[in-house]
């Protein structure tokens, strides 16, 4: 029988993380201070949260057989038989019609975002992910509709707004390809330990070979891009130089920890956690944050 512990693990909680880019946007809009657009804002994180359960509702309901087959995903609740499929399918559709009904209140086009969010990420479960290259790239586009949708609400509550520059959009791409492909890395390295039964599986779309080569290129393309961003773009007299050596030693840290747990596969959430990640994203963020408010105010 199905215990309440089950239902949590079904809807991914561990998961929501991806959807904080959604009030995050009211921080790298300047508007920090401004108070009463978080509380929408966080409306909005909670309504794409709910989206983004019933995607893996979904997914998971889809891909029971091959999930019971693999090595880690067999304890899933739907493919250990602890919630059945029927019961499964009933509580996505409750939480999908109600975070979508909800989305549109909020605001329209946060609305009409969320509807794309979901419809690319259902289009990702039934034919993308079997596409080699196609299925990163899908993964990545959605973390733009996450900070597309955080903007819709923004420009419907505020209108002090400054709109984002192109490369931060290009930048969450980037980081969110970066992330899609080391996760695909360690998913292959986990099938290759454990001999799973079945051939299925996206990573085995690709080779080690392929992937460690595209996480050298990816995370090259990543700190050139911020170099020539904090080169060619700055607006704060070059104050943001200061900010290189730390995302340069995070990419560095990334990679590292990414390479030293090829045996057992680390998970790439683990990764995340790692205190030099973390100490070292928290520096970036308020050096990032500090600088641009003193530019903001004049100070600089």
């Amino acid at each position: 029988m199905a215990q309440f512990s089950d239902y949590i693990r079904l809807l991914r909680l561990s998961q929501w993380y991806k959807n904080l880019l959604i009030p995050a946007v009211g921080i790298f809009s300047f508007q920090i201070f401004e108070f009463t657009i978080y509380g929408y804002l966080i409306i909005g994180f909670i309504l794409a949260c709910g989206i983004s359960s019933t995607n893996y509702i979904f997914n998971d309901i889809i891909d029971i057989a091959d999930d019971r087959l693999h090595p880690k995903k067999r304890f899933r609740p739907l493919a250990s038989g602890t919630i059945s499929k029927r019961k499964a399918a009933v509580l996505g559709i409750i939480i999908f019609s109600i975070s979508l009904i909800c989305s549109f209140l909020l605001s329209f086009w946060f609305g009409i975002i969320m509807s794309i969010f979901f419809l690319t990420s259902q289009l990702y479960t039934f034919v993308l992910k079997r596409i080699i290259f196609v299925d990163v790239l899908t993964i990545s586009v959605n973390f733009i509709f996450r900070g597309i949708g955080g903007l819709l609400i923004l420009n419907k509550f505020t209108t002090l707004v400054s709109p984002p520059a192109p490369w931060s959009f290009w930048a969450v791409f980037i980081l969110a390809l970066f992330l899609a492909v080391s996760k695909r890395k360690m998913d292959l390295l986990l099938l290759e330990q454990e001999k799973p039964l079945n051939g299925r599986t996206n990573p085995g779309l690709y080779s080690k070979k392929m992937l460690d080569q595209l996480l050298i290129l990816i995370s090259g393309i990543f700190l050139m891009g911020y170099y020539l961003y904090v080169i060619l773009a700055d607006t704060t007299g070059g104050y943001l130089l200061l900010t290189i050596p730390v995302a340069t030693y995070l990419m560095f840290r990334y990679l590292y920890l990414l390479y030293s747990y090829e045996k057992p596969p680390f998970p790439t959430k683990n990764l995340l956690k790692d205190p030099g990640i973390i100490m070292g994203s928290i520096i970036v963020f308020i050096l990032f944050i500090i600088i641009k408010y003193l530019e903001s105010y004049g100070f600089i």
